[in-house]
């Protein structure tokens, strides 16, 4: 197993840092990108251990931090805590953009291994806020074949008209990260971001436009994003090639803490159920 450390200089001067990992086999595989949701980051619970598995399926897998998620390597708190306050939608829609565009020119492998390794599909898998950002991603880059949301919201408009008056009167709203206590800051630009593409960020929409192929996967107890918004996704989507996978008794992580401690039957079954969307061993 090859695993490769990488760091990307964004358009805005920020680095996209990531981990990319393979069986140098010779052997014609697909690429999966893993997008991470919000107040997450690459190293976050099951993703080394789903980024590895995958790999081991056959598949090259990418999983890496957005530039402005506010981690560094090492550290499971958010230290930058100005990048996270700046982060917008339009920042993370940008970095998936330019982190597939950098892999297929061979800044991330090199251009003889990505040529021995490589069959030229471009696979997505996105948890939660990280699949929103999948599905525009797929929207804006037609040569995306196929994605898997896991968790995913439907709507980037989550906040009532009085929490945004009291974000815009503070000029930032705070959040709690559940896994450390730490409160950070996130600037009104993000909510203003989010009305401006009101049109072109809306998911529902979005769903209607995809030439990729969507897998919708959704735990039937998450209390954190509920099962409608993954139906209200699979309701919008082409249905030929819109699949919706529910599975039982688990919720928004799949059982799933950070610190990852070990795998379970949920995620194994999500993983299973991907494996096989994806057509891999």
């Amino acid at each position: 197993m090859n695993n490769i450390k990488f760091s990307i200089l964004n358009q805005i001067g920020k680095q996209i840092t990531g981990d990319l990992k393979f069986c140098n086999d010779k052997k014609k595989k697909p690429v999966i990108f893993f997008l991470h949701g919000f107040k997450g980051f690459k190293d976050w619970g099951f993703f080394p251990y789903v980024t590895e598995k995958f790999a081991l399926r056959g598949a090259i897998t990418i999983c890496y931090n957005f530039s402005l998620n506010g981690m560094i390597e090492g550290s499971d708190l958010i230290v930058n805590t100005e990048d996270f306050a700046n982060n917008t939608v339009t920042h993370e829609l940008n970095d998936s953009l330019l982190i597939i565009e950098k892999f297929r020119n061979g800044e991330i492998l090199p251009l003889n291994v990505l040529k021995e390794n490589w069959n030229g599909k471009i696979l997505l898998v996105g948890h939660s806020l990280g699949g929103a950002i999948a599905i525009l991603t797929a929207k804006s880059n037609n040569e995306v074949d196929k994605i898997s949301l896991w968790a995913s919201i439907s709507t980037f408009g989550r906040y009532t008209q009085r929490q945004q008056k009291i974000w815009r009167e503070k000029g930032y709203n705070e959040f709690t990260v559940t896994r450390t206590g730490q409160v950070v800051r996130m600037n009104v630009e993000y909510m203003d971001d989010v009305l401006r593409n009101m049109e072109k960020y809306d998911l529902i929409s979005s769903m209607k436009q995809l030439q990729a192929s969507v897998q919708i996967v959704h735990g039937k107890q998450d209390l954190t994003v509920r099962i409608r918004e993954g139906e209200a996704l699979y309701n919008a989507g082409i249905k030929e090639r819109t699949f919706f996978e529910v599975i039982p008794a688990t919720g928004h992580t799949f059982g799933v803490e950070h610190p990852f401690k070990e795998t379970n039957k949920a995620l194994e079954t999500v993983m299973e159920k991907t494996i096989k969307f994806f057509g891999l061993a």
